[in-house]
C-alpha cells in the first residue's frame, strides 16, 4: 500500500505538471514569471508512469464588430444661413444681409438676381462625410423676394436632381424638403434658380439649408 509521502509527492508533481501545461497552452498561470511577487522557480517534472494527469484549456474570445464608417447625424452643409462667405461656391449669385425675420431667419441670405425670364444662376457647395446608400433630408427655405415674374429652383447632389419646386411669384417664405441617397462620401450639392414667366427683373432669396441623415 503507497505511503502518504507518495500521495503528497505524487499530488505536488500534478500541480506543477498543471502549471506547466496551462503556461504552453497560452492559458493563465499561477507561475507567471511576469509578476515578481509570485515568481517561483520551475522544477523539471518527472515521467510518473503509468499515472497520466489531463487537462483541458478553455479560451473564451470576445469580437466587438465596430461599423466600417460612422454617419455623421449632424448636418452635412456647412454654413447654412449664408452668415459668412466660407463654404459656398456662389457664382453668378451673392449673399446679403437682409433685415431678419427673428425667429425664423438671420440677418444674411443669399439672392439670384435676374433682369427677365429664361435665366438661371448657380451656386454650389462640396459636402464631405456623407455615407452612401444612406437616405438623407433636405430642407431649404426659399422666398421670391422682389420683383416681377417667377422661378423656380434645381437641387442636385451630383448628378441626382431630388427636388425641383413650384414657380414662386414675390410672397412670404416657402419651406421646401425633399430626400436623396448619395452614392459617395463626398459630393457636389448644386442650386440651379431658373427665372420664368413674365419679363421684368426680380430677386430670389434662399436660406436656412439642412441635408441630415434619416
Amino acid at each position: 500500500m503507497p505511503s502518504m509521502t507518495c500521495f503528497s509527492t505524487l499530488a505536488l508533481y500534478a500541480v506543477i505538471l498543471l502549471g506547466q501545461i496551462a503556461r504552453v497552452s497560452g492559458a493563465p498561470s499561477t507561475n507567471d514569471n511576469t509578476d515578481p511577487a509570485c515568481c517561483v522557480p520551475d522544477i523539471p517534472v518527472p515521467v510518473l508512469s503509468p499515472h497520466t494527469v489531463t487537462t483541458t484549456v478553455t479560451e473564451t474570445v470576445t469580437i466587438t464588430a465596430f461599423p466600417e464608417f460612422c454617419c455623421p447625424s449632424t448636418n452635412r452643409i456647412a454654413n447654412p444661413g449664408f452668415e459668412t462667405d466660407d463654404a459656398w461656391n456662389v457664382g453668378n449669385n451673392y449673399i446679403f444681409r437682409a433685415n431678419p425675420t427673428p425667429g425664423v431667419h438671420d440677418a444674411r441670405v443669399i439672392v439670384s438676381e435676374f433682369t427677365g425670364p429664361n435665366q438661371t444662376r448657380t451656386f454650389s457647395q462640396t459636402i464631405s462625410g456623407l455615407c452612401p446608400g444612406r437616405v438623407y433630408r433636405f430642407k431649404a427655405e426659399i422666398q421670391m423676394w422682389q420683383g416681377s415674374g417667377t422661378a423656380y429652383v434645381n437641387y442636385s447632389l451630383g448628378s441626382i436632381q431630388f427636388l425641383r419646386t413650384q414657380s414662386l411669384a414675390r410672397g412670404p417664405w416657402v419651406t421646401v424638403r425633399g430626400l436623396v441617397t448619395p452614392t459617395a462620401t463626398t459630393m457636389v450639392l448644386t442650386v440651379n434658380v431658373i427665372s420664368n414667366g413674365a419679363a421684368g427683373t426680380r430677386k430670389f432669396v434662399q436660406d436656412d439649408f439642412e441635408l441630415i441623415l434619416v
